[in-house]
C-alpha cells in the first residue's frame, strides 16, 4: 500500500479540487460529482445550487463530505464488520434466563463486540448510528426536501398547455403534443378536457414524491419511495381542491416522509461506472430542464410596449419572422460553402469578418477601399486632417467636433501606416 505521506498528499489534492470546484461550478454541483456524491450533485444541477442556500451549506460543511467520502463505510470490510456487530449486538440483547450465569461463549461474544466497536469507531456512518436509533434530519435537508418536491410537482403541473384546463367539458379528441405525440382518433378512446386535467392533477403527489425522495436519500439516509408515495397521497387532500395550497401539501408530505419513512443506508449503494453515472445524471437533468422549458413555455408571459403576449405565441411568430428566415437562409449559405470551401476557410472568413486589428474600421472612417496602397492612405490622410483640423473653426462646439473627428482620423491613419509599414518588413 502507499505510505501515510502519500495518502495525505493526495488526501490534500483531493481537498484543494474540492474547494476549486465549489468556488467556480458549485452552482451545478460539480465538487458533488467529484466527491462520487452522484445524487446530491444532481439535486443541485437541477436546482442550480440548492437555489444558492444549497452551497452555502455546501460551503460550512464540504470538509464533512470530504471525510465521508474517504469513510471506511465504503469499503467491503467496513460491511462484512458492520454486519457481524449487527449479528453479535442482536444476540447480545437476548437477555441469559434469570439466575443463570453467564457462559463463557457469551463472554467472548462480549469481547468480541467490543472489539468490533473499537474497529468500527473510526467510520462517521457507525458513530452517527450507534448514537441515534433513526437518522436525525437537519433543517437544511428538511427545507431542500420541501423545496425541491414543490418544484417537482409545479413543474410537472406547468408543463401541460392552459387550454386543456380552461376548455369547457365536452366530448372531444385530445392530441398531446407533450410528451409523445399520440393522437386518439376513435370515438370510444375520447376524453374529455375533465379527464386529462384529472390525470395530470392525480400525477403531481407521485411527482412531489421523486422530489422529496431524491433530497432525502442523499448521503447515509434512506427512504422506502413506497411509504413515500403513500404519504404524498395522503397529503393530497389538502390541495387537491385547490392547488394554492400546495405548498402545504409539500410540507405535510414532508413531515410525513421524515416521521414515517426515514432511516439509515443499511449498505453503501453499489458503484456505478462513470460512464453509467454520466449517463444516468444526463438523463434525469434533461428530463428535468424538459419540464422547466415546457413549464416555461405554457405560462410565462412576454411584455412589449405595454402588451402582454404568452411566450409560446412570441415564440411561434419568431420563427415566422423575416429575421428567423433570414437567418436560416444565412446558416444554409454558409454550410454550402463549408462544403466547397472547406472548415478552415470559414475560420479565416469570420476571423476577417471579426476585424480584429480594426483595419476595417479604420478604412471606413477615412473612406478609402480595402487594400489601398500607402500612397493613397497617406494623400487621404493629409488631405482629412487639412480639412477637419481644430484650428479653422472659430465655434467652440464646432471646434469640439473637429477635434473628435480629427483624432478618429489620425487613430486610423497610425493603423492603416503602421500595418502597410509592418507589411513590407514581414516581405
Amino acid at each position: 500500500g502507499s505510505c501515510p505521506k502519500q495518502r495525505s498528499e493526495s488526501a490534500m489534492a483531493s481537498r484543494t479540487i474540492a474547494y476549486i470546484l465549489l468556488f467556480t461550478l458549485g452552482l451545478l454541483g460539480a465538487h458533488q460529482f467529484y466527491l462520487g456524491r452522484s445524487l446530491h450533485g444532481f439535486v443541485m444541477l437541477c436546482s442550480l445550487g440548492g437555489f444558492f442556500a444549497g452551497w452555502l451549506h455546501d460551503l460550512f460543511n464540504l470538509e464533512r463530505y470530504i471525510r465521508e467520502s474517504e469513510d471506511q463505510f465504503l469499503t467491503e470490510e467496513y460491511q462484512a464488520d458492520l454486519s457481524r456487530f449487527t449479528s453479535v449486538q442482536q444476540i447480545l440483547q437476548s437477555a441469559p434466563a434469570p439466575g443463570q450465569p453467564e457462559t463463557q461463549d457469551r463472554g467472548r461474544l462480549r469481547d468480541d463486540y467490543e472489539a468490533l466497536k473499537r474497529r468500527l469507531a473510526g467510520s462517521i456512518f457507525f458513530r452517527d448510528k450507534l448514537r441515534d436509533k433513526a437518522p436525525r434530519c437537519s433543517w437544511s435537508r428538511y427545507f431542500g426536501e420541501i423545496l425541491f418536491g414543490l418544484t417537482c410537482a409545479m413543474l410537472w403541473l406547468g408543463a401541460f398547455p392552459t387550454e386543456w384546463f380552461d376548455d369547457d367539458n365536452r366530448k372531444q379528441l385530445i392530441r398531446l403534443t407533450w410528451p409523445l405525440p399520440i393522437a386518439l382518433e376513435s370515438d370510444e378512446l375520447a376524453l374529455t378536457v375533465e379527464e386529462v386535467r384529472f390525470v395530470i392533477e392525480l400525477l403531481s403527489p407521485l411527482a412531489m414524491a421523486i422530489g422529496v425522495y431524491l433530497v432525502g436519500n442523499i448521503g447515509v439516509h434512506q427512504m422506502s419511495f413506497t411509504k413515500l408515495a403513500i404519504c404524498s397521497y395522503c397529503s393530497f387532500v389538502v390541495y387537491s381542491t385547490d392547488f394554492n395550497n400546495i405548498l402545504y401539501g409539500s410540507l405535510l408530505t414532508v413531515s410525513l416522509a421524515n416521521w414515517f419513512c426515514r432511516d439509515w443506508r443499511s449498505r453503501p449503494a453499489k458503484p456505478k461506472s462513470r460512464c453509467g453515472r454520466a449517463c444516468a445524471v444526463s438523463l434525469g437533468a434533461c428530463l428535468f430542464y424538459s419540464l422547466l422549458a415546457f413549464s416555461l413555455l405554457n405560462n410565462a408571459r412576454v411584455t412589449y410596449e405595454g402588451e402582454s403576449v404568452p411566450l409560446r405565441e412570441a415564440v411561434r411568430n419568431f420563427f415566422k419572422s423575416p429575421l428567423w428566415r433570414e437567418m436560416r437562409d444565412t446558416v444554409g449559405k454558409l454550410y454550402e460553402y463549408y462544403k466547397i470551401h472547406g472548415f478552415k476557410e470559414i475560420l479565416k472568413q469570420l476571423w476577417d469578418a471579426l476585424d480584429p486589428q480594426g483595419l476595417k474600421d479604420a478604412a471606413s472612417i477615412i473612406g478609402i477601399k480595402e487594400g489601398a496602397g500607402p500612397d493613397e492612405i497617406r494623400s487621404r490622410c493629409r488631405k482629412l486632417k487639412v480639412e477637419l483640423h481644430p484650428d479653422r473653426q472659430q465655434d467652440p462646439d464646432k471646434k469640439a467636433e473637429f477635434q473628435a473627428k480629427f483624432q478618429d482620423v489620425s487613430a486610423a491613419c497610425d493603423i492603416l501606416l503602421g500595418r502597410k509599414r509592418a507589411s513590407r518588413k514581414e516581405t
